[in-house]
């Protein structure tokens, strides 16, 4: 069973050090004493003690405040305490410095410490001791750091993954069901047939939805685990095409395989996207789709002959070229000269 160390620990063991530290001076300094009143005057008015005393008082506080710590070092330092009893101080606190402040600072607590050890003790070793500790701790704050920003872009690009994720299943989702609402209600009264269709197609959306939703929330939910459902890709194109409520010429070219989950769900969800603007603003009824399968790579295309498309900007345009450019591809959405839209999009399969 393991027990979770958590900063509060650390500080504990910081003050068990700081009092191991003051019992060990104190003894080393004061062994001759007798223990009379007149040797417990002697031992509050020497310097030596207070030494001890703000010296402890820094070990113990050098997580909280390093800065302030390793300057009270400085300040005990002028009653010269034993070379190794500095040593180990130095070293405890300075550690501390260099991985978790700013470099100037850094440096500006070991240059202190070198002057403050050099001129006590005249001797070099110490101070090169000092120095190495110093070195360590900078170098074990740096790659903190980088650990630190790492997981950082991790977790801004699963918010945006997740984004995207949400406004594809929700954007394509709303508007499928906008449309089979509308037509539904229209034909209701002379073709209840066709009305009894576009419930159906509205159930079968919702269904799929409400898949989809939980696939994410169960990504959110149980992290770097595997999700609950699978993610859909270009081999669950017919039921999309189903449900998308426009007649869609499928043209496929290449050997189909399949493909790289990420490859995969990024070209269904593009597919998925572009279906889903040529419903909203393309008002045509017929859209055609490329999928032409490449050694290493796979294109889409979808082309509808409408009224021009989306504009070149927002989230769903831009949800689709990052898509692509995410598996190192190109994208272009752009309207046709005689009229209509084309988004066509390239992902490469890593080797």
């Amino acid at each position: 069973m393991r027990f979770p160390l958590h900063k509060r620990h650390w500080v504990a063991w910081d003050c068990v050090v700081a009092a191991g530290y003051g019992l060990i001076a104190l003894f080393g300094a004061y062994s001759g004493l007798r223990l009379s009143p007149s040797g417990l005057v002697a031992v509050l008015a020497e310097p030596r003690w207070g030494g001890i005393a703000v010296t402890s008082l820094a070990i113990a506080l050098r997580r909280r405040y390093p800065v302030p710590a390793a300057a009270a070092l400085l300040i005990a330092a002028t009653t010269a305490p034993p070379v190794w009893l500095s040593l180990f101080s130095w070293s405890y606190v300075l550690y501390t410095v260099a991985a978790t402040c700013r470099l100037p600072i850094a440096l500006a607590a070991l240059g202190a410490a070198l002057t403050a050890m050099v001129l006590s003790y005249h001797d070099m070793s110490a101070p090169l001791a000092v120095a190495v500790v110093w070195t360590v701790g900078y170098t074990v704050g740096r790659h903190r750091a980088h650990e630190q920003r790492a997981r950082q872009a991790e977790v801004t690009e699963e918010r945006l993954r997740i984004a995207r994720e949400l406004h594809d299943v929700v954007a394509h989702s709303i508007s499928v069901i906008t449309v089979q609402a509308g037509y539904g209600n229209v034909v209701l009264e002379k073709q209840p047939e066709q009305a009894r269709d576009a419930l159906a197609a509205i159930e079968a959306t919702g269904r799929e939805t409400l898949t989809e939703m939980r696939r994410l929330l169960g990504v959110l939910r149980d992290g770097d685990g595997p999700a609950r459902t699978p993610a859909p890709g270009l081999a669950g194109l017919d039921r999309l095409l189903d449900q998308v409520g426009v007649d869609v010429e499928v043209v496929t070219t290449g050997t189909p395989r399949p493909l790289t989950p990420g490859v995969d769900l990024a070209a269904y969800r593009i597919v998925q996207e572009a279906l889903t603007n040529v419903v909203r603003h393309a008002g045509t009824s017929k859209c055609r789709l490329r999928i032409h399968y490449g050694d290493d790579d796979v294109r889409v295309e979808i082309t509808d002959h409408g009224r021009g498309g989306p504009p070149g900007t927002g989230h769903g345009i831009a949800g689709m070229r990052e898509r692509a450019e995410l598996y190192g591809g190109e994208f272009s959405a752009n309207p046709l000269p005689e009229g209509g839209f084309q988004v066509t999009a390239r992902l490469v399969e890593s080797a």
